[in-house]
C-alpha cells in the first residue's frame, strides 16, 4: 500500500512509543503528513529523530489530552500548521492506578475515564467540522479486548474501553451523513515497551520454585492465545493503515479484534 495515504493530514495521539509510534511509522511510509501528539515532548523528539521525521512531513505536539485545555491546544496547533485534517487516530489511553476492584480509587476511575473516554469526546467535537470537509474523513480509535472480556484487574480501564466502543458506534451513526467513518481496533496482548517494562518490574519477584513471576506471566498470556504468540505493534499499524485507505470507505461502526484468537466470543 505504498503511497496509499499520500498527502493526507493525520493526527496520531499517544504517538511517542509503542503502538502509537508504530502507527506513525506506517502512516509516514504511506506518504501521510502527520501531527504526532504525546504528553512527553522529549520522547516525541527522540522518536522523530530516530525515525527520520522532519518538519516537512510531521509536526510534534506536547499536550495532555486527558485535559480539555490540552485538546483545545492540540486542535488549534494542528489546524494552524496544516489548515485541515483528514483523519484522527485516537491511540491515547491507559489506566491511572492499577489493581483489583477494591484497590482502585474514585480519582483513578475519573482520571482513567478522562484519559480514554473524554479525550475521544473532545477530539471528535473539535475535529468533526474539519473532518466533514475532507474527502476521506476517518476516526480510528485503539481500544482493547478487555472491553469485551475483562480480566481480574483494572476494571476502570476495561470499563473505559467499553465506553469508548459504545461511543464510537454512536459517532459512526451520527457522522455518516458527513462522510466520516468511525471504527475501533481492539488489540489483545501486544509486545510493546510498556509490556517489557511491566515484566521487568516483576522480574525481582520469584516463587518458591525459583521461577520468575515475569516468566510465569508471559507464559500464561501465550497459553491463552490460540496462535501461540503475543501480537506486534506492526499488526495493529497495518490494520490502521487499511481503515484509513480508500479500500475501507464502506466500513464504519465496526470493532476489529486483533488478538490471535484470544477472545472466544463470536461478536
Amino acid at each position: 500500500m505504498d503511497g496509499a495515504l499520500a498527502g493526507r493530514v493525520i493526527l496520531v495521539t499517544g504517538a511517542s512509543r509503542g503502538i502509537g509510534a508504530e502507527i506513525a511509522r506506517r502512516l509516514a511510509s504511506e506518504g501521510a503528513f502527520l501531527a504526532l501528539c504525546s504528553r512527553n515532548l522529549d520522547g516525541l523528539n527522540l522518536f522523530a529523530s530516530q525515525n527520520g521525521f522532519t518538519e516537512e512531513n510531521s509536526f510534534l505536539i506536547a499536550q495532555d489530552l486527558s485535559e480539555s485545555t490540552g485538546i483545545d491546544s492540540c486542535a488549534q496547533l494542528v489546524l494552524e500548521r496544516f489548515g485541515r485534517i483528514d483523519a484522527l487516530v485516537n491511540n491515547v489511553g491507559g489506566a491511572t492506578g492499577r489493581g483489583a476492584f477494591l484497590d482502585v480509587s474514585d480519582s483513578d476511575w475519573l482520571k482513567t475515564f478522562e484519559t480514554n473516554v473524554l479525550s475521544l469526546v473532545r477530539l471528535a467535537k473539535a475535529f468533526k467540522p474539519h473532518l466533514s470537509r475532507s474527502e476521506y474523513g476517518r476516526i480510528v480509535t485503539i481500544s482493547s479486548t478487555t472491553a469485551q472480556e475483562p480480566g481480574q484487574f483494572d476494571p476502570h480501564y476495561s470499563s473505559a474501553k467499553a465506553a469508548v466502543n459504545n461511543l464510537s458506534k454512536h459517532l459512526a451513526s451520527i457522522f455518516a451523513s458527513d462522510g466520516i467513518t468511525v471504527n475501533v481496533i481492539s488489540p489483545g496482548p501486544i509486545h510493546t515497551e510498556g509490556l517489557i517494562e511491566f515484566l521487568t518490574g516483576i522480574d525481582a519477584k520469584s516463587s518458591n520454585d525459583g521461577v520468575k513471576e515475569s516468566e510465569k506471566f508471559h507464559s500464561n498470556m501465550k497459553s491463552r492465545i490460540p496462535l501461540g504468540n503475543l501480537g506486534s505493534p506492526t499488526d495493529v499499524a497495518s490494520l490502521v493503515s487499511f481503515l484509513l485507505s480508500k479500500d475501507a470507505s464502506w466500513i464504519t461502526g465496526s470493532n476489529f479484534r486483533i488478538d490471535g484468537g484470544k477472545n472466544r466470543g463470536i461478536f
